[in-house]
């Protein structure tokens, strides 16, 4: 994806670790309307309380992508920037990285450390460090605070797990290919074989997000959006990559027949 691509419809915050951050424009809008919708039904404290979980799931997934970010620029990969969005985030290289696996697998170590982190708080909060609750205790913003901390644990303990799953886009999917193309397979049978697993995988999705997710998070409704929604985004990212491949393909059969015909030429058309 080319930095022009990934600047369609968002706007720049700035830079995080020397990597450019930017936001899509219904991030904002969607986090301003559901805090709004939670104060206009149930007041300022529903408004605080959706506002502050709702900020806790964008700094998990902004510490997610860093995760990439900062595993790229520790293996000398040029990272363009990270986008966040409604749908998730995203970071962004210029080219594929040759050494995709150890950047895939940086952002659920970051979101698996950002759990342990929050449930260790929690257990000191809870009674771990009894002079560390006896401090909190005298403030009303206690409970709401460890309602926070169990919303970082989950939120961020599901991120790591679920982008471990084998399908485009999500991590683990880039792993298992880095792994296929590591015992043998050429890079295009690799991406051909995620994105078959991908599709085994969206049924798992829909039933975890309509059984677990919707009753247990949200509403039943919302499990069969939150499913929806999924397997949508892995059938099109498994099409994406799929198309990739198949131009990288086309243009190693391209330099291929130059160096065939030409050899004098070979040496400057693949370089």
């Amino acid at each position: 994806m080319t930095p022009g691509h990934l600047e369609r419809g968002t706007f720049r915050c700035g830079r995080l670790l020397g990597i450019e951050l930017r936001v899509h424009v219904l991030f904002p809008v969607l986090i301003a309307y559901l805090t709004g919708v939670a104060w206009w039904r149930d007041g300022i404290d529903a408004a605080a309380t959706t506002g502050g979980f709702l900020g806790v799931l964008a700094a998990s997934l902004l510490l997610h992508e860093l995760g990439h970010g900062v595993a790229s620029r520790l293996l000398s990969v040029r990272v363009t920037g990270i986008t966040l969005t409604p749908m998730g985030g995203a970071t962004w290289f210029e080219g594929r990285p040759t050494r995709e696996a150890p950047i895939a697998l940086a952002g659920p170590a970051a979101s698996a450390l950002v759990a342990l982190a929050a449930g260790a708080a929690l257990v000191l909060v809870d009674g771990g460090w009894p002079e560390l609750a006896g401090l909190l205790e005298g403030q009303e913003e206690l409970g709401r605070r460890r309602e926070l901390l169990r919303v970082a644990l989950l939120v961020n303990a599901a991120m790591a797990a679920v982008n471990m799953l084998p399908a485009f886009p999500l991590d683990g999917g880039r792993v298992m290919r880095a792994a296929l193309t590591g015992g043998g397979r050429d890079d295009a049978a690799a991406t051909r074989a995620v994105a078959g697993v991908g599709y085994l995988v969206v049924p798992a999705v829909v039933v975890v997000a309509v059984l677990v997710v919707g009753p247990a998070v949200l509403r039943w409704q919302a499990g069969w959006v939150v499913a929806l929604v999924a397997a949508f985004v892995i059938h099109q990212a498994g099409r994406a990559e799929l198309a990739h491949a198949r131009r990288d393909e086309d243009d190693d059969a391209s330099g291929a027949a130059v160096a065939t015909t030409d050899s004098d030429a070979s040496v400057v058309e693949t370089t």
